[in-house]
């Protein structure tokens, strides 16, 4: 029952594939003209991706920090300094993360809008 509810709706979305596939995304703009400007989708998902991977990159500064303060004042003790050894390897996979998908994401926007 729910195949049939849903396969046209499924199929609809197949064919529509080609369509989309040779449309030039470039020229799609949102609605902004009642505030004199116009957006292409290119601009909305740069501005996403610069928001996104700044913020994370703090966020990751912070714990190296936090992290090298705990290694720092853990004098003695063990568990804190590997905490902090944590702390400080996690934030560094975390802005390595972040800029090879910053990458690969600008190698896909690359392909699609050829700039």
């Amino acid at each position: 029952m729910i195949w049939n509810r849903y396969s046209g709706i499924l199929f609809g979305g197949l064919m529509a594939i080609p369509t989309l596939a040779r449309a030039d995304l470039s020229t799609y703009t949102l609605d902004t003209q009642e505030w004199g400007f116009n957006v292409t989708a290119e601009d909305v998902v740069n501005n996403v991706q610069s928001t996104l991977a700044m913020s994370i990159v703090a966020m990751a500064v912070m714990g190296f920090l936090v992290g090298a303060l705990l290694f720092i004042v853990s004098g003695q003790n063990a568990e804190w300094k590997n905490l902090g050894k944590d702390f400080m390897l996690g934030a560094v996979m975390g802005v390595g993360i972040v800029m090879g998908a910053k990458g690969i994401l600008n190698l896909v926007m690359h392909f699609i809008y050829g700039s």
